[in-house]
């Protein structure tokens, strides 16, 4: 290869990876629109969310416009400290006021993790089969089961580890926002860095995913530590502290996998960049021992988790997806979890077949959507991963011990507004994107194509992969970093900058880019989603299932479950797998007197739920839902949260005939 024919080569891979971001981004701007206007935000109106919008951008063009008396205040070190501080401030208070619990795939991972401190042995039998089904989590299990047991060890009761998870993961995106402050520091100057401060300060996401430990979570914080390292390599002057950072960055690049994959996303788009800006540097001797380093780094954690580890990980597991079964998943509907698509390949027996069979399904699937469909899939992921403000925290934050009246602007009837600001912030995010990729196109810099090459890897993966909201948070440390730097684009003053002219391509690329926008416009349909809204304000509940308790009752016998509330409701649901029973439901007070009662066929049934509608408001105090049998002999199938590791409802407790069911708690809810 001459010469000459390496550097087009370069050119084209460097100029229209970014040029297909800023098409992407283009879009998602595009799609704004119709995302904000859906019915999600249920008590915020049509009006109040475009003054919203006003004023959000009449703020944001107040600071642009006064941002040079604002410069001095950011050039102060100490700002640094004391945006910290409110962060962490905020961090705990979120923790204390909502006493947010493990919902999901993490309520599953915290309970399999408390029990491996008993049987340090992973189950497959467990929910359904989930860590036979999902070997992807054991990295983050075992990291889970190791933290516990240590807690455990020290005299932590097993009734504080949800606690304890909260602080773990307040700790790992702590550990990210100061890993990205040192590099844009190290990278750009102290004003920028204040400034990312400053944007996490403002995120709601620093704040409402702190409850939800999961690997995404873990992924932002493993992220930015090898950004931070990858930063520290490339500056530092010393041999051996180099060769110590390599080695670092091993052990954590191994571990990150092990958690994720996305992780990897970063790694690739550094030796991209090393390609094409490797003109400006000489191999040295110096180079291979960074590499062997990190080597010896990535040798060190595989040994050490094959050591520690290979006894607790089950051997020749035949009901383990393949990767293929999530390329499945995201080939029909909106690329979303599909249950169907769950049993499709948990049916199957053995790998290769899993494997044959969800290509076979994924080709077909591919086939029946054609070009014009497989587009119109990809669009729906991307702006279901990228441009959901929220990132759905209000599905994953929606069980507390104690719900109170905060708890209904983040998760009740009045969330809209917090998902009003949610939304605004990530459209700010994309706008300042935007600007940040037009910026280099005119002006090459290798680490803002490092951060900007991994968001796009990010957005390639997941056209492919499984969509869901969530999954964005392992990027949003590049996120606010290409916003950081848009941030600097638009503050940049230099005459040479402000007259240097765009090439007729790049004219060119941004006239179809806004023509192919405006066709878009009309496709109201293709680009509104419409979500379902929590529009209920709980008082108390336990949505989780873990197994269906069988039980046979006498006539006048009882199962009870008491619950505790601190805000007034009017409305009961509890799920029963059969209507066929004959009895009467009562609501108990403190000391058991009857408060209200109904019988079975004065309540409302769908989908194995019974719905009870008071007669009269209750206040808050501690109550108890009575179903009473009133034929002889009838059997009952509850659905129940039992395993003898978490309480997952601490306030309340299950009881047939006045006696405890161990930590069993019934399925249900109270709210207004």
């Amino acid at each position: 290869m001459t010469r000459r024919m390496e550097m087009k080569i370069k050119d084209f891979i460097y100029k229209y990876s970014i040029r297909l971001f800023i098409l992407i981004v283009a879009y998602l701007i595009v799609s704004f629109p119709f995302q904000y206007t859906q019915e999600k935000m249920n008590d915020v109106s049509q009006p109040v969310r475009w003054l919203g919008t006003l004023l959000f951008f009449i703020v944001a063009c107040f600071i642009v416009r006064y941002r040079k008396k604002l410069e001095a205040v950011f050039a102060k070190k100490s700002l640094f400290f004391i945006i910290f501080v409110m962060i962490f401030a905020l961090q705990l208070m979120t923790i204390y006021v909502f006493k947010i619990q493990p919902v999901n795939d993490l309520l599953y991972l915290h309970d399999e993790a408390i029990r491996m401190i008993q049987n340090p042995m992973i189950s497959l039998q467990r929910f359904g089969g989930y860590f036979a089904h999902y070997p992807n989590n054991y990295g983050y299990l075992l990291i889970l089961y190791c933290y516990y047991k240590l807690l455990v060890s020290c005299g932590i009761s097993v009734g504080s580890l949800v606690l304890a998870g909260n602080f773990l993961n307040l700790l790992v995106i702590d550990i990210g926002i100061l890993c990205g402050y040192i590099a844009i520091r190290i990278v750009k100057n102290i004003k920028l860095a204040n400034i990312w401060m400053l944007l996490f300060l403002l995120n709601p996401w620093t704040y409402f995913w702190i409850a939800y430990y999961y690997t995404h979570t873990i992924s932002f914080g493993m992220i930015m530590v090898l950004l931070l390292l990858f930063v520290l390599i490339h500056k530092e002057k010393d041999n051996w502290k180099g060769i110590l950072y390599s080695a670092f960055l091993g052990i954590v690049i191994y571990i990150g996998i092990k958690i994720r994959i996305t992780n990897l996303i970063l790694c690739i788009a550094v030796g991209i960049t090393l390609f094409i800006f490797w003109k400006q540097y000489k191999f040295k001797v110096r180079h291979m021992c960074l590499i062997l380093g990190m080597v010896a780094g990535i040798a060190v954690s595989v040994f050490g988790y094959q050591y520690k580890f290979q006894n607790m990980i089950p051997k020749q597991n035949t009901q383990e997806f393949p990767a293929t079964h999530w390329l499945m998943m995201s080939s029909h509907g909106v690329g979303r979890y599909d249950s169907g698509d769950v049993w499709f390949t948990s049916q199957l027996s053995t790998q290769k077949q899993k494997k044959e069979k969800t290509i076979e399904k994924t080709i077909h699937n591919y086939k029946e959507l054609g070009i014009k469909g497989t587009l119109q899939l990809s669009g729906v992921k991307l702006r279901e991963v990228w441009l959901t403000g929220d990132d759905d925290f209000t599905k994953m934050s929606y069980v507390s011990t104690d719900y109170g009246t905060a708890n209904e602007f983040l998760n009740g009837k009045h969330n809209g507004w917090i998902l009003m600001y949610s939304y605004l912030m990530r459209m700010a995010v994309w706008c300042f994107a935007l600007v940040a990729a037009i910026g280099m196109l005119r002006k090459r810099n290798s680490w803002n194509y490092v951060v900007m090459l991994t968001l796009l890897g990010g957005m390639i993966f997941h056209v492919f992969w499984e969509a869901n909201p969530k999954y964005s948070i392992c990027f949003m440390g590049v996120m606010m970093f290409m916003m950081v730097t848009g941030i600097e684009n638009l503050c940049e003053e230099e005459k040479k900058e402000q007259k240097q002219k765009i090439s007729m391509g790049n004219v060119m690329l941004c006239l179809v880019g806004i023509g192919l926008i405006v066709c878009l416009q009309p496709m109201h349909n293709y680009l509104k989603q419409n979500p379902e809204a929590l529009d209920q304000s709980y008082a108390a509940s336990q949505f989780a299932q873990s197994q269906t308790l069988n039980l046979s009752l006498k006539k006048n016998e009882a199962i009870k479950q008491s619950f505790l509330t601190k805000i007034r409701f009017q409305n009961i649901t509890f799920n029963l797998l059969n209507n066929e029973n004959d009895f009467t439901v009562r609501l108990l007070d403190e000391t058991g007197k009857v408060m209200e009662s109904a019988r079975q066929d004065q309540l409302s049934y769908a989908q194995n739920q019974y719905e009870w509608k008071l007669n009269k408001v209750k206040n808050s105090g501690t109550y108890a839902i009575e179903i009473v049998n009133q034929k002889k002999d009838q059997k009952y199938k509850l659905p129940v949260y039992w395993t003898g590791n978490y309480d997952a409802y601490p306030n309340g407790c299950m009881y047939r005939s006045n006696k405890k069911i161990g930590k069993a708690d019934l399925v249900f809810r109270v709210y207004q």
